[in-house]
């Protein structure tokens, strides 16, 4: 006999545990499917002539000094599906010609910060450029990855495009991709989802000063700064009363107070429409956090189905949050990502062409299909079988746009 799924209900609790801090991470998720058939008028929700998703390669470096300057180990096969997973996730939401490469480093360095106290993990982009052909804007660094799509040209060749280093002497990765962290455990889908974030525009050039001798800007404590040519991300960030951080003068305490004053939003169009016509608050506590404070979204209260924290600072165990979220992507489009609105994908198993989610261009795995969906989105299939085994952790409708669709392996 056939074994039909037309979905998998699923509950995920809750839960707040002690956070640790993400070298650059963030994390939490839970809800229930519901599943629905219903016919649906089909509609274009992406462009006709709109490019394939982005192809994002991920290289697990082997024992060694490797390429990311750290003393790394082994990656286990485990840990390698995990961060692999992540980076298809990424592969069904960005659009470009330009292949991604992301080299991996397992590391059990205990000198360097991406294993010291509970971190997690740290990840960036291999380099950032300025005033190159089809840059948006002038004076302004872009990150590697964003670069090349801007710019159609590969200006890394073989080697990578982005560097992320992850703890190995952790004994709490929660590994298996389906979203079912048991209590105490750290997703390491979410994290790798997190850290790749960063690589692809979540990263700044400010800083703040504490007067220790460290010459975070001038050696003046509580002095602010930014460097001459900023990043595309300071470039949108702004005080909640409407001032740029870029327009208030460098190498000042005014910069500093703007920094730790708890009123810093990211001003871009695409975020503030996501965020419901309000500009996404940012991580500024009054205390300067290197690697947490700025290049995080805010810590909010009332996001009890964390839709929007994949790229907030910190994380709690128990949970996973395995997509971006609509703020995120919001926030990537305005620096210049090719990002479609998906709060709706199309799913077509017998589509052998171009995909990117839209009507014209379906996806031709569920799997795609539910990766790319933010929470609460709509996955609309073409009738037929689909064989795939999958848990979904978060809320969504499946929906079928004309006839019966089987989901399972039979």
């Amino acid at each position: 006999m056939t074994k039909q799924i037309i979905m998998i209900l699923l509950v995920l609790p809750f839960l707040l545990w002690a956070s640790p801090a993400l070298g650059q991470e963030g994390e939490k998720d839970g809800g229930i499917t519901r599943p629905v058939v219903t016919d649906e008028d089909v509609s274009t929700t992406n462009d006709v002539l709109a490019i394939t998703t982005q192809t994002m390669g991920v290289v697990f470096n082997p024992t060694g000094t490797g390429r990311c300057e750290v003393q790394i180990t082994t990656m286990p096969e485990w840990a390698q599906t995990a961060v692999n997973r992540a980076a298809a996730i990424w592969s069904t939401l960005l659009n470009g010609p330009i292949p991604i490469q992301i080299d991996i480093c397992w590391t059990n360095d205990p000198s360097l910060p991406a294993t010291g106290a509970g971190l997690l993990a740290s990840c960036g982009a291999s380099g950032e450029y300025a005033d190159f052909a089809g840059a948006p804007l002038s004076n302004l660094l872009y990150p590697l990855p964003l670069a090349n799509q801007l710019s159609n040209q590969d200006r890394n060749g073989s080697a990578p495009d982005m560097q992320c280093r992850i703890n190995a002497n952790r004994t709490d990765w929660y590994t298996e991709t389906d979203g079912v962290v048991p209590a105490g455990k750290i997703d390491l889908v979410t994290v790798a989802l997190h850290e790749i974030g960063h690589g692809l525009g979540f990263a700044g050039t400010a800083n703040w000063d504490n007067g220790a001798g460290l010459m975070e800007c001038n050696g003046t404590m509580n002095v602010g700064c930014y460097e001459a040519t900023p990043m595309i991300y300071d470039h949108f960030v702004e005080r909640t009363d409407g001032t740029k951080l870029l327009d208030l003068p460098n190498n000042t305490t005014a910069v500093g107070s703007a920094l730790t004053g708890d009123a810093l939003v990211f001003s871009g169009s695409n975020a503030i429409a996501a965020n419901g016509g309000t500009a996404p608050r940012l991580q500024a506590p009054g205390t300067w956090v290197l690697g947490s404070s700025y290049v995080h979204l805010r810590e909010e209260v009332g996001d009890p189905d964390l839709a929007n924290g994949l790229m907030t600072p910190s994380m709690s165990s128990g949970v996973a949050i395995q997509h971006p979220g609509v703020v995120a992507l919001g926030m990537l489009k305005d620096m210049g990502w090719e990002i479609y609105d998906l709060s709706r994908t199309y799913v077509d198993r017998n589509n052998t062409g171009l995909e990117n989610g839209g009507v014209l261009h379906p996806f031709n795995t569920v799997l795609e299909g539910i990766s790319a969906v933010p929470h609460a989105g709509r996955v609309l299939f073409f009738t037929g079988n689909y064989p795939e085994s999958l848990i979904i952790s978060r809320q969504m409708t499946l929906e079928s746009i004309s006839g019966p669709v089987v989901i399972g392996i039979p």
